[in-house]
């Protein structure tokens, strides 16, 4: 009885280093990661468009189209 006792007991130590194991290496390898960074873009003042910090991307549901442009030959 004793050696069934002493085998869960040691399972149970086991488990709680595992866990502890897999939780301290995920918040080493994860603690400076930010899931909402900013993104450095800003509306243009006085006209509809924006800004970026760094090279962007915008993506549309339709085309964009700038405003006041007409079509020229090439």
């Amino acid at each position: 009885m004793n050696i069934q006792f002493a085998v869960l007991e040691e399972r149970k130590k086991t488990k709680a280093f595992c866990i502890m194991a897999i939780l301290a290496v995920l918040g080493a390898t994860l603690w400076p990661f930010n899931p909402f960074p900013p993104n450095g873009v800003t509306w243009l003042q006085g006209t509809s468009g924006l800004k970026f910090e760094k090279a962007g991307l915008v993506i549309s549901k339709g085309p964009l189209e700038l405003a006041g442009t007409q079509a020229t030959e090439s």
